[in-house]
């Protein structure tokens, strides 16, 4: 506890942690650590001025590794171990022990693979329930766990892999307060269209281009949104959406954007 304190006293203001200790790869399996599932939450309680921390490992080679390699870390130990650290979060975010807008990226429920309609699981009932609304509101069924690891495909983090179908995100956001005008909000689509599927390419010359992507079932569920919330298109300003559409070509909402030269928007059905 007094080292705990004596870091955070000298790192008071750090705004970005990464934890690489969570992950541990063992030959071709990858564990969950006990230590940093017992420490990590206490730990970054510790950081008032915190906005972004990656709960992941290295593998061998120094690579960052996260939960899309879950078919080495599925078993019933692993999973336990993750289910208490997600809990553990909710539970400080619930009790004002972590910043309220904190974005945690990297977990992933041990249920997601095997994810069907009306899950009833409590972890992530709680989430969705506790953590910074702002985030909720992006928690989904793909993205989180996706590190951004690969040489062409940059996944970006959207904080939660959940178990839950969309339908019952929502519903559950909806009860929250502010939830029902957040689901209805012209900056709710402005943050859709700063969603879109990153790519990074490099030329010859290893010069990096980005290249966002939209999918038909993200577009559907924008057309959806629109309904739902009676927006009228005519009413957004083109700036909003410009700046909207830029936003997918940073890795997460406290990454700086790449200069505008190197950012394509691909075709729907681009695919690397």
């Amino acid at each position: 506890s007094s080292q705990l304190n004596a870091l955070a006293s000298r790192f008071r203001d750090v705004r970005e942690i990464n934890i690489f200790s969570l992950l541990r790869q063992e030959d071709v399996r990858i564990n969950v650590d006990r230590n940093t599932v017992t420490r990590a939450t206490l730990f970054l309680s510790r950081f008032n001025e915190l906005k972004k921390v990656f709960l992941g490992g290295r593998d061998s080679i120094g690579d960052t590794i996260g939960f899309d390699e879950y078919e080495h870390v599925n078993d019933a130990q692993n999973e336990k171990l993750v289910i208490n650290l997600m809990d553990q979060i909710s539970d400080a975010f619930q009790c004002n022990f972590l910043p309220k807008s904190l974005l945690v990226l990297g977990l992933r429920c041990p249920s997601r693979s095997g994810v069907q309609d009306n899950s009833s699981c409590p972890t992530c009932q709680l989430a969705c329930q506790t953590w910074p609304l702002e985030h909720v509101i992006n928690f989904n069924n793909e993205g989180s766990s996706q590190w951004t690891k690969r040489e062409f495909a940059c996944c970006r983090p959207n904080c939660l892999d959940v178990c839950l179908t969309r339908d019952q995100i929502e519903s559950i956001i909806e009860a929250r307060p502010g939830g029902h005008e957040l689901l209805r909000s012209e900056s709710r689509l402005l943050d859709l269209l700063g969603q879109g599927k990153l790519h990074e390419i490099h030329s010859d010359e290893g010069t990096p281009f980005y290249v966002v992507q939209f999918f038909t079932e993200d577009f559907d569920y924008m057309e959806r949104y629109i309904k739902v919330a009676d927006l009228d298109m005519n009413e957004l300003a083109r700036e909003d959406v410009a700046k909207a559409l830029m936003r997918s070509f940073a890795k997460d909402d406290l990454d700086r954007i790449p200069p505008k030269s190197r950012c394509y928007l691909g075709r729907s059905n681009f695919v690397f």
